[in-house]
């Protein structure tokens, strides 16, 4: 599990309120077996396992010491480290994080969300880095 924001903005008071009553059977306190090894700042206020996917915008991608979004797979100079090989543990984090829309199950579930190596090749995009040799 790793993460790429923590978002609090972009829907409305009813959209929140629709979404505590759809969800609230389903919140969790504690993590999926496996999933609680997030660092205490990453980890989010309540666990929806097979929960909802959100589409997401932001400003932009930047290395981050908080979430671990492609965490082990930034080059070494993206992360802020010597040069060559990879980068110290760092992730990518969206800037300005706000909900677009909550995808409909039966046009995008949890298992067709945007993965750690999309993210990382949207950063690289925004960056002027990308190398498709690399993938």
């Amino acid at each position: 599990m790793q993460t790429l924001c923590r978002v609090g903005t972009g829907l409305t008071l009813a959209q929140l309120r629709k979404f505590h009553s759809d969800f609230a059977d389903a919140a969790r306190d504690e993590a999926p077996p496996g999933w609680e090894k997030l660092p205490r700042a990453s980890r989010p206020d309540k666990w929806i396992e097979g929960g909802p996917v959100w589409e997401l915008r932001g400003a932009d991608l930047t290395v981050s010491s908080i979430h671990s979004c492609a965490s082990g797979l930034l080059r070494a100079r993206e992360a802020g480290g010597p040069p060559g090989g990879r980068g110290p543990q760092k992730g990518l984090g969206l800037r300005f994080p706000r909900v677009v829309r909550v995808r409909d199950p039966a046009d995008k579930d949890v298992s067709e969300a945007t993965t750690a190596r999309e993210v990382l090749r949207l950063f690289r995009l925004q960056a002027g880095t990308y190398d498709a040799a690399e993938e």
